[in-house]
């Protein structure tokens, strides 16, 4: 049995799809960053996450660099055993 499938264009649709929504933007000096919230959808429709994330980057010879991105989920914990 395969985890993938055996064409590339059916791996691709098989990825889920993530939606990135900027809520909030700035930047000072060679300092920015972006606020917003995330959603991530299986290929299939299923619901699989969703939640706020921040990303700072900085300005380092002349290009854009992350220098760190956070997610946090909206979902409840699961329980625990």
């Amino acid at each position: 049995m395969r985890f993938w499938p055996s064409s590339r264009r059916a791996r691709i649709e098989a990825w889920p799809r993530v939606k990135i929504a900027i809520t909030s933007a700035g930047s000072n000096g060679d300092l920015r960053y972006g606020i917003g919230t995330y959603e991530i959808t299986g290929a299939d429709g299923y619901h699989v996450d969703h939640g706020k994330c921040m990303l700072v980057s900085k300005k380092s010879n002349g290009a854009w660099k992350t220098q760190c991105d956070i997610f946090s989920s909206d979902r409840p914990m699961p329980a625990m055993k």
